[in-house]
């Protein structure tokens, strides 16, 4: 039967190392992917078997809060923000500022793994849906333009990664729904 409680409408959160991201903008995108091979053979024009050989899940936003903590997170990087004390003459003496130092990470380096965690509305309730990830690194960082006329955002894609630890057909995550 037919259920209008079971439409999901509305924003969600998103959290990395149980730490949110703040606020997003134009939701947050969660896409499953996967590549297969077929089996065909000269007399049939159909595969005989279909065999599934790799799969993605990738979670993208676009983050509204630019701290300092969010770029560190959101591009993947392992520097600690730092104060720093600097001398302005323009600006009338000392001042302590935060600085994320970034580049020259070494070739073939690893990616910084997070728990990646999304909450948003369960189906049929007023509950939440939370869908898990064990493992997940930042792939694809986007551009951060500032404009007039219009909020900064950071687009960002994580890219879950399979936790070897765990049993097969669990080494992702899981989603689940609060009762």
């Amino acid at each position: 039967m037919n259920d209008t409680n079971n439409i999901l409408i509305g924003a969600g959160t998103v959290l990395i190392n149980d730490e949110t991201l703040g606020w997003t903008r134009d939701g947050v995108s969660i896409n499953h992917s996967a590549i297969f091979n077929q089996v065909f053979v000269d007399q049939e024009l159909s595969p005989l078997k279909t065999t599934k050989v790799s799969e993605r899940y990738t979670i993208s936003t676009n983050l509204a809060e630019i701290t300092l903590e969010n770029i560190k997170k959101a591009w993947g990087m392992r520097q600690e923000i730092v104060g720093v004390t600097s001398d302005f003459v323009d600006y009338g003496g000392q001042q302590t500022k935060n600085r994320l130092y970034f580049g020259g990470d070494p070739v073939n380096s690893d990616l910084e793994e997070y728990t990646l965690d999304f909450w948003g509305k369960a189906p049929g309730s007023n509950t939440n849906r939370r869908i898990h990830f064990y493992k997940a690194v930042s792939i694809d960082y986007g551009s951060m333009p500032t404009q007039k006329g219009g909020e900064t955002v950071l687009p960002v894609t994580f890219e879950a990664l399979a936790d070897s630890s765990r049993i097969r057909g669990q080494q992702l995550g899981y989603l689940e729904d609060e009762t």
